[in-house]
C-alpha cells in the first residue's frame, strides 16, 4: 500500500473516530434523560404521595438539593460505567498483552517486566481506593453543608418579609457567610486531597517507569534488546499512564456519583416502592386497599385522640446530622430516645350528620383545626376511630376520601401562576388523559365554571380591577395579592372542586364584615345545594374564632383543652348563662361595639 494510500485511511480512521464518538454520545444522552426523567418522576410521586408528617419534618431546601444531586450521580455513574470504565479495563489489558509479547523472546525478562506492571497497577489502585475513601467521607460533609446553604438560601428569600420586619438582615446574612465559609475550607480540603491524589498517582507510576527502563537498558547493551525495544516499551508505559490516569478519575467519579445517589435511594426506601403504576395508593395508602364510598357524609369521631408528633415520627430519625450557625458540622442522637408527646385530643366523640352544618369553636389551640385534619386523613388518630359514613376511616384509601373533600385551610397557599389557574386546579385531579398537553388552552366549559366559582366566592369585583383579570399571576404562595384576595381565590378553588364534604378552617379571617356574611351565605347556599339538582344537602365544618360568622350553623361544639366541653346551637347555648360559650359571644359583642 502506498504512502498517499496509508495517509487516507489515516484521515478516513480519524473521521469515523469523530463520528462514533459523536454518534455514541448523542445515543447514550437519549438513553441516560430518558432513565434521569423516570426516575424523577418516581421520585416526585413518591414524595407527593407521603403523609404530612413525613413533609413536616424534612427540610424542603436540602431534600431538594439531595433529589438533584442524587439525579445527576445516576447520570454521571451511567457515563462513567458505561463509556469509561469499560473501555479502560479493555485498554490496559491491552497493553499489558503487547508488552509481555514483545519480551517473549526471554521469558525470565517478560515475567519481570510483567510483575513490575501488575506491582505499579496494585500500588496504583491501592493509593487511589485509600485517598478516595478519605474523600469520600469528606464529600459527604460537603454534601452536608450545601443542603445547610441552600435551605438557608431558601429560607432567606421565603421569609424576606421577615426579615426586613424584623431588622434582622445583618444576622441572616453572617449565618449564610458562616455556612458559605466552612463550605469554601471543605472546598480546599478537598483539593488538597485531590492535588494528593494526582501527585501520589503520578510518583508511583513514574518509579514504575523507571523500574522498566533499568530492566531494559542491560537487554540493549547486550544486543537482546534493541533501542527500538525500549522506545517501544516507554510507547507502551506512556500508554498505559493514559487509563491508569483515567482509571483514578473513574473510580473517584464513581464512589461521588454513589454517595450523591445514597440519599436518593434512601428517600426512595423511605417513601415506599414507587415502581408500581400510578393508580396504585403506595407510601401513605400502603396497607390499605378499600375505597370510600360516599353515602351522605356523615362524620363520627368515637373516643378519638392524638398526640404529637406520633411515636412513628418521634423515632424515624435517631441520628440527627445540623450546621451550626459558625458552620460546624454536628451529628448527635438523643440522649433520651424515648418520644415526648404533646397531646391534642382527649377522647373527642362527636356526630356530624348528612348535610348539616357544624361548627367548632374554642380558645386557639384546643385541637379544632386538627379535627379537620383527621377528617382530611392529613393525620392518623392515636387512639380511637373515625367513621365516614359508618366506614372505619383507617381501613379506607386517603385519596379516595378526599376525591369528596374541600379542604379550606387556615393558610390557603397558592401557586405561582394565575388567578385562572389557582381557581381551575379545584379540577385538576380529574384530568386523567396524560396524551392532552398542559398548556393548551382551557376548554370553554372550564372556564365558565371558573367564572361561576368566582362569583360564588365574590371574587370578581376583584378580579376586574387586576391588571390582567384572570391572567394576574398571584406570585409565589400568592404574596403579589392580599390575604382576603388569597382566601377568595382560595374559596373559589373548593367551588370549583363541588365536593360532598366541605371543610372550612377559618374561611373568613382575613376578611371584613361584609364580604364575611356574603362568603358565608354563598357555603350555606352550597351546602343546601340552592344551585343544584342533587337531591342531599352537602356537609359543612366549619372552623371559626367569630362566633357570628356560624351562630347559624345546625350544631357548634365547644372545645377547651381538647376535649368537647359544651355543644348545641346558638341559641341553646346562649341559654347556659356563663358557659364558655356565653363569655365567648359576650366578649365578641363588647369587642365589636367598641
Amino acid at each position: 500500500m502506498s504512502a498517499v494510500s496509508l495517509a487516507l485511511c489515516y484521515g478516513a480512521a480519524r473521521i469515523f473516530q469523530h463520528v462514533a464518538q459523536e454518534f455514541r454520545y448523542a445515543l447514550f444522552m437519549n438513553i441516560c434523560q430518558a432513565s434521569v426523567n423516570e426516575m424523577n418522576a418516581r421520585m416526585f410521586r413518591a414524595l407527593l404521595n407521603q403523609s404530612t408528617a413525613f413533609h413536616l419534618a424534612q427540610r424542603t431546601g436540602s431534600l431538594v438539593a439531595e433529589v438533584e444531586r442524587g439525579l445527576k450521580g445516576i447520570s454521571g455513574f451511567l457515563t462513567v460505567f458505561l463509556f469509561h470504565l469499560l473501555p479502560t479495563l479493555l485498554e490496559m489489558i491491552l497493553v499489558c498483552s503487547i508488552m509481555t509479547y514483545n519480551t517473549s523472546g526471554d521469558l525470565y525478562s517478560a515475567l519481570l517486566l510483567s510483575s513490575t506492571v501488575l506491582a505499579a497497577l496494585f500500588c496504583y489502585t491501592a493509593f487511589t481506593y485509600k485517598v478516595t475513601e478519605f474523600r469520600k467521607k469528606l464529600r459527604v460533609d460537603i454534601n452536608t453543608i450545601d443542603n445547610g446553604v441552600s435551605q438557608k438560601l431558601l429560607e432567606g428569600l421565603t421569609h424576606h418579609e421577615s426579615v426586613k420586619l424584623f431588622g434582622t438582615r445583618d444576622f441572616e446574612l453572617k449565618n449564610y457567610s458562616a455556612h458559605l465559609q466552612k463550605s469554601y475550607e471543605l472546598s480546599c480540603k478537598n483539593s488538597w486531597s485531590f492535588a494528593f491524589l494526582n501527585l501520589g498517582q503520578a510518583f508511583i507510576f513514574s518509579v514504575a517507569l523507571t523500574l522498566i527502563h533499568l530492566l531494559c537498558i542491560p537487554h540493549v547493551q547486550s544486543g537482546l534488546m534493541t533501542v527500538g525495544d525500549l522506545v517501544l516499551m516507554n510507547a507502551l508505559m506512556l500508554q498505559l499512564s493514559f487509563p491508569l490516569n483515567f482509571l483514578g478519575t473513574i473510580y473517584r467519579e464513581i464512589t461521588q456519583s454513589a454517595i450523591d445517589m445514597k440519599k436518593l435511594f434512601a428517600l426512595l426506601g423511605k417513601c415506599g416502592n414507587p415502581s408500581e403504576d400510578a393508580s396504585s395508593t403506595k407510601g401513605e395508602d400502603v396497607e390499605n386497599t378499600c375505597k370510600y364510598e360516599f353515602r351522605g357524609g356523615k362524620i363520627e369521631f368515637r373516643d378519638v385522640c392524638f398526640t404529637y408528633p406520633s411515636p412513628i415520627e418521634a423515632q424515624s430519625e435517631k441520628i440527627t446530622t445540623t450546621v451550626s450557625m459558625n458552620g460546624t458540622i454536628c451529628r448527635s442522637k438523643p440522649a433520651d430516645s424515648k418520644p415526648k408527646y404533646r397531646e391534642i385530643l382527649q377522647n373527642v366523640s362527636f356526630t356530624v350528620p348528612s348535610g348539616q352544618m357544624v361548627a367548632f369553636i374554642g380558645p386557639s389551640g384546643c385541637g379544632k383545626s386538627t379535627i379537620l385534619r383527621l377528617i382530611a386523613q392529613l393525620y392518623k388518630p392515636t387512639g380511637g376511630e373515625i367513621l365516614l359514613d359508618n366506614q372505619e376511616s383507617s381501613a379506607l384509601v386517603p385519596e379516595s376520601i378526599r376525591s369528596h373533600l374541600g379542604y379550606l385551610t387556615q393558610d390557603p397557599i397558592l401557586f405561582h401562576d394565575s388567578v385562572y389557574y389557582n381557581i381551575a386546579y379545584g379540577r385538576k385531579s380529574e384530568e386523567g388523559d396524560p396524551s392532552v398537553p398542559v398548556l393548551e388552552k382551557p376548554p370553554h366549559d372550564e372556564q365558565a365554571l371558573v367564572q361561576k366559582s368566582a362569583v360564588e366566592a365574590q371574587l370578581i369585583e376583584t378580579v376586574s380591577n387586576l391588571p390582567q383579570g384572570f391572567d394576574t399571576v398571584v406570585g409565589d404562595r400568592g404574596t403579589r395579592i392580599s390575604g382576603g384576595e388569597r382566601q377568595r381565590i382560595a374559596l373559589a378553588r373548593i367551588f370549583m372542586k363541588d365536593p360532598e364534604i366541605l371543610l372550612a378552617d377559618e374561611p373568613t379571617s382575613a376578611l371584613d364584615a361584609s364580604t364575611e356574611g356574603a362568603i358565608m351565605e354563598s357555603l350555606r347556599r352550597k351546602c343546601k345545594r340552592a344551585d343544584s339538582s342533587a337531591s342531599s344537602p352537602r356537609t359543612l365544618v366549619v372552623v371559626a374564632h367569630r362566633l357570628s360568622s356560624v351562630k347559624d350553623a345546625d350544631c357548634i361544639f365547644v372545645m377547651e383543652n381538647g376535649r368537647i366541653v359544651e355543644k348545641g346551637t346558638h341559641e341553646e347555648l346562649l341559654s347556659r348563662k356563663g358557659s364558655l360559650y356565653d363569655r365567648m359571644w359576650s366578649k365578641q359583642r363588647k369587642g365589636t361595639q367598641h
